[in-house]
């Protein structure tokens, strides 16, 4: 096993892309600047801002700050992508405009990655709402490799950190909206070891609006299409991550920006990615006007039990 505190000069490629979030990508990025890990460079990708997020990126006096923009808003994935190509460090992590690192979030990484040999190291990330931590995600990895088949399902892109060319030999596919860091999981994990760092280094801010691609049941819909065409045998390989997925679907498919239509067809792509009998089965239960209920008695018994 190589030691981490021999490696010096082992330089960290920070990817952030940002598009209009000029009021929040300042804390994002002061996250960085504050590592214990001080290796770095940070790569800010404007994907074609129309507010002043280039004015705040010029407010942060720091060498180790690079800013590339993009002429028209091309998406993140688009803007991943253009990080990667530009990156110059040994090894590359991703970050949001609008999440915040722990101080010790690379330096803890970097260790997992260097003394277990592995290609990419993922950590937990906790979830804000409101300023407030409703949870912490993926609750099934614990510290250690990832299993063969395991679920890749709430793994973030602002948790990964790997090595560069195992990211220029796999880009993100940018025609999805959304799901974009499974799709990209779903990959890896087929042809590099994935090592899970058991400690929740990342907050998660999420509004749940509609103009949050996170958020967003229509990208949603969007996404999924592309994953089933793209791997019509995922159930397969990939049983527990397709699980997730389908119960994504279900759940979404109540929100009220869909219309008939599109909860139909998400409902229907729900069973098509994950045939399994606990699927079909919440699939019924929605046919017959009972999932409703079913979702209100298990909130009032998690509201009952905190």
């Amino acid at each position: 096993m190589r030691d981490y505190y021999n490696r010096e000069n082992t330089v960290i490629s920070v990817i952030i892309p940002t598009y209009n979030r000029e009021t929040k990508l300042l804390m994002s990025v002061e996250s960085v600047l504050s590592q214990t890990y001080q290796d770095i460079e940070i790569i800010i990708v404007d994907d074609g801002s129309t507010d002043h997020t280039q004015d705040a990126v010029r407010s942060l006096k720091d060498s180790r700050i690079r800013y590339i923009r993009h002429p028209r808003n091309l998406g993140a994935c688009k803007a991943r992508n253009t990080g990667i190509l530009n990156a110059n460090g040994e090894y590359v992590a991703f970050h949001d405009s609008d999440d915040v690192w722990h101080a010790d979030k690379l330096e803890e990484e970097l260790k997992a990655l260097l003394a277990s040999d592995a290609d990419v190291v993922f950590c937990r990330m906790n979830n804000i709402v409101a300023w407030q931590t409703v949870g912490t995600t993926p609750l099934h990895c614990t510290e250690g490799f990832l299993k063969p088949g395991s679920s890749v399902y709430g793994i973030g892109t602002q948790t990964l950190i790997g090595k560069a060319e195992v990211f220029r030999e796999n880009p993100f596919d940018e025609r999805l909206p959304r799901f974009q860091d499974l799709e990209l999981l779903i990959r890896l994990s087929e042809k590099y070891k994935l090592y899970c760092c058991n400690l929740p280094l990342v907050d998660y801010h999420f509004d749940g609006s509609m103009s949050a691609t996170s958020g967003n049941p229509v990208k949603l819909l969007t996404a999924c299409k592309i994953l089933h065409e793209k791997y019509p045998d995922l159930c397969r390989k990939h049983g527990e991550t397709c699980y997730s997925i389908a119960g994504r679907l279900l759940f979404e498919s109540y929100r009220r920006e869909l219309n008939k239509n599109q909860r139909n067809e998400m409902r229907r792509l729900a069973v098509l990615m994950d045939p399994s009998m606990k699927t079909i089965v919440k699939f019924l239960l929605i046919n017959f006007g009972l999932f409703p209920l079913v979702l209100n008695r298990r909130l009032g018994k998690s509201r009952a039990e905190s």
